[in-house]
């Protein structure tokens, strides 16, 4: 009998906010579809919601980034954004540049775009979207995301991880 590679039960990229600019999200990352990542536009399409990537932020392009899985990884990929798309620090391409995919794992931090501040240098007026990434392949695994989404700690913001945004 032949081997035949079984694709995984769930693939999911769960973000969990590190700044309180949004609340926690659960993306299905179903076949090979690109799941856009950008800013909320006033249409029905782009309105944010748990299982989207829109987000409530002026610093994000319409269209900032895209995740997607192949192979059994999850990806992130900046599409020509103007403030950035960074994991674990790093930025992914120069602005308004599109970047190469870069991994996604479980711990990760994910930012899109940077915070503006007021002319005092202190006051934020717009907030970058920073995530904690929980990369879901398995039930078990998704269940456990669901359980930390509720929970403080190292997941989450200092209000935990199901803290609504508030701008």
């Amino acid at each position: 009998m032949a081997d035949t590679p079984t694709a995984p039960a769930l693939l999911a990229l769960y973000l969990y906010p590190l700044n309180g600019s949004f609340a926690p999200k659960c993306i299905p990352l179903a076949g090979s579809a690109r799941v856009p990542l950008g800013r909320f536009c006033n249409t029905a399409h782009t309105t944010p919601t748990r299982a989207n990537g829109r987000f409530v932020s002026k610093v994000l392009s319409r269209q900032h980034a895209e995740v997607y899985a192949q192979d059994g990884e999850i990806f992130v990929r900046d599409v020509q954004s103007q403030n950035g798309t960074y994991v674990n620090g790093a930025r992914l391409s120069d602005q308004g540049a599109m970047s190469a995919p870069a991994p996604l794992h479980t711990g990760d931090e994910l930012v899109l775009g940077f915070d503006i501040f007021g002319e005092d240098g202190v006051r934020k007026l717009h907030h970058r979207i920073a995530a904690r990434v929980v990369c879901a392949f398995t039930e078990a695994e998704a269940r456990a995301a669901e359980l930390a989404s509720f929970a403080p700690g190292p997941l989450g913001d200092e209000g935990g991880a199901g803290t609504a945004a508030v701008l």
